[in-house]
């Protein structure tokens, strides 16, 4: 990753940063749902079903840090299109499992996509010592931010 240390950053040229971040963010999510088949976070929670068959729609919620209502309505359009299959659990009547259906499985097994996404993809492979001082100074940047948010942060923090 190149580095420009010849001079201190000035907050625009970090806003241009994050810009460009969501700005490849959204192009690779456009480029997947102009394939006309599911938007890119409908293929997330299905891929993510597809590796861990059996998982609840809380589990889902937590490895896709959204929240379980974001996760149920998903859940529920994959479900209308037959690429996820509900099953509820024989011991406990509450718990519904979820399971890849065979037309799910396929269109996992078929696109080079990034299992988690191209942003989580791309953070995996910064090193854990980055990954600690970007978690760091984001989490200041949110504390800053937090009396403007309209939405909970559901992340965890240290």
């Amino acid at each position: 990753m190149p580095s420009c240390k010849s001079r201190t950053p000035e907050p625009l040229d970090i806003l241009r940063q994050f810009r460009r971040i969501f700005s490849a963010v959204k192009q690779n999510t456009r480029n997947f749902e102009d394939s006309g088949r599911i938007s890119g976070a409908q293929w997330w929670a299905l891929s993510i079903v597809a590796r861990h068959p059996g998982l609840r729609v809380s589990e889902l919620a937590a490895a896709m840090a959204v929240h379980q209502s974001t996760t149920s309505n998903l859940v529920e359009r994959l479900a209308e299109l037959a690429l996820v299959e509900r099953q509820r659990a024989t011991e406990d009547q509450r718990v519904v499992r979820l399971f890849p259906t065979p037309a799910g499985q396929r269109i996992v097994d078929q696109d080079p996509q990034p299992s988690d996404g191209v942003l989580p993809d791309a953070l995996k492979r910064i090193s854990p010592e980055q990954l600690a001082t970007l978690h760091d100074i984001l989490g200041l940047l949110i504390a800053d931010l937090t009396p403007f948010a309209t939405t909970p942060d559901h992340g965890r923090h240290c």
